[in-house]
């Protein structure tokens, strides 16, 4: 099996270079304020996403923290949560006086498992974060939803990696009481970063538009400077030619011989020094237990920034569709062993994912099997989300979740994007065979991920 010459990125972002140059040279002379583009933006984003209410701010985790106060909760109430998020989601919750609770993941799905969710509930339970990853949907979606209704448990969904995503015809987000998204570099509905609360409950609308007026100032220059050019470093990097001759190059020489480097180029960097966390800036979620949610995070989305998020919101929809097309291509074309190794999720019939990415769960050490692709010239990672469960900073509110441990160490995404062709998803399928062919046993211990997958017809 020859190597092409053209060389697959793990990932490449949804803003146009165009846009980000645009942004680029307006930048000096915006205000940054809120206006027109800010309305139209957040009136668009409801109306694409099932809602009657959107109010964008500065983050996912500030829109949730937002949401948790005018749900007007008592001290020490408890707020069950996905473990694999970012740190920030965590402090959302412990900077109002409440209790998160982590509730542990089925690798099958890559979402809340129902049954732990049944274990954690107490009385003190309010409210169930449920954060969907990785642009899959699990098929018992609507039977947590249920639980958590009849729990009378708020629902909020996380819906930054699953934008246009639907669960039984609905879409993703409109299940509970509320959703929560990110516009982060990497996202499908991406911006100079942002985030939005989205709700049909006119109460909460009205309660987190008055507090998103009296809390948000204006976006920091320098910030959204950097912003635009890290979106730009990365559009360069992962640009066909330039990835092919160069970039590639580069990660393949960082991580020749030691596969954890792989995923530790996704990884958030710590600094070593004692207590240097506390002064990184807030974009950084450095993971930490704050007292407080710092003052960076109150800041609005402005009208530069809803400029990008309109041009991305109005591809979109197209650009899912192209991505379902590649993700049936690629399922359609792997062996029945790799297939074994595929989440249950991955479910092409429905066409309810989106494929943010594509993952497989592999056997233990994974970073063999991602070596073999980068050799092949297939560039990978996994999740770059902590696993909030077991980091030594939230350790009052430690949990054992086996399955999100695994969800994290052994979960590979193989790279999926709407700029992607046919043949590429052939040729990566045609690698991921060849690897489950000379590695047909799993390791001691391991066990596929959904066997159903054997029996599974997959459409081309």
């Amino acid at each position: 099996m020859s190597v092409p010459f053209v060389k697959i990125p793990r990932a490449r972002l949804y803003l146009p270079t165009f846009g980000l140059l645009r942004a680029l040279a307006l930048l000096p002379f915006s205000r940054l304020g809120r206006g027109e583009k800010t309305g139209r933006a957040e009136a668009e984003l409801a109306a694409h996403c099932g809602f009657r209410h959107a109010q964008t701010v500065s983050s996912c985790r500030l829109a949730f923290h937002l949401v948790l106060k005018v749900l007007k909760l008592r001290e020490g109430d408890e707020v069950l949560m996905t473990p694999l998020t970012i740190p920030d989601m965590v402090n959302a919750i412990h900077t109002l006086g409440l209790k998160p609770v982590f509730v542990d993941l089925s690798p099958e799905a890559q979402n809340i498992d129902l049954e732990d969710l049944k274990r954690k509930i107490t009385p003190r339970s309010r409210v169930l974060l449920v954060t969907h990853l990785a642009g899959l949907v699990p098929q018992d979606l609507k039977a947590i939803a249920e639980e958590a209704r009849r729990a009378g448990l708020a629902l909020v969904e996380d819906i930054s990696q699953n934008w246009d995503a639907r669960a039984g015809g609905q879409l993703l987000g409109t299940l509970g009481a509320a959703a929560v998204g990110s516009f982060s570099i990497g996202k499908t509905l991406a911006s100079l970063a942002g985030g939005v609360v989205l709700t049909n409950d006119d109460r909460m609308a009205a309660e987190i538009r008055s507090l998103a007026q009296g809390l948000l100032t204006r976006p920091d220059k320098g910030f959204l400077l950097g912003q635009i050019l890290a979106n730009l470093k990365f559009n360069l990097a992962t640009h066909r030619t330039v990835f092919s001759l160069l970039t590639y190059h580069a990660v393949l020489a960082v991580c020749r011989g030691k596969p954890a480097m792989i995923n530790a180029l996704q990884e958030a960097k710590r600094d070593p020094r004692k207590g240097a966390a506390e002064i990184l800036p807030f974009e950084a979620n450095p993971r930490i237990l704050r007292s407080e949610m710092p003052p960076a995070a109150f800041t609005y989305l402005c009208d530069l920034q809803s400029d990008l998020l309109l041009r991305v919101l109005k591809r979109s929809r197209a650009l899912t569709d192209e991505r379902r097309r590649l993700a049936h291509h690629l399922t359609a074309r792997l062996s029945r062993q790799a297939r074994r190794w595929v989440p249950s999720s991955v479910d092409e019939g429905a066409n309810r994912n989106v494929y943010w990415h594509y993952p497989l769960v592999v056997p233990e050490e994974p970073g063999q099997f991602q070596m073999f692709l980068l050799l092949a010239g297939i560039d990978n990672g996994g999740y770059a989300l902590a696993l909030c469960s077991e980091e030594p900073a939230f350790a009052a509110y430690a949990a054992s979740t086996p399955g999100a441990r695994r969800i994290k160490q052994n979960t590979v995404f193989l790279p999926i994007h709407n700029s992607f062709s046919l043949r590429q998803m052939e040729y990566i399928a045609e690698v991921v065979n060849r690897y489950f062919e000379l590695h047909p046993s799993p390791a001691p211990g391991a066990h596929p991920v959904d066997s159903r997958h054997e029996k599974t017809s997959v459409p081309a």
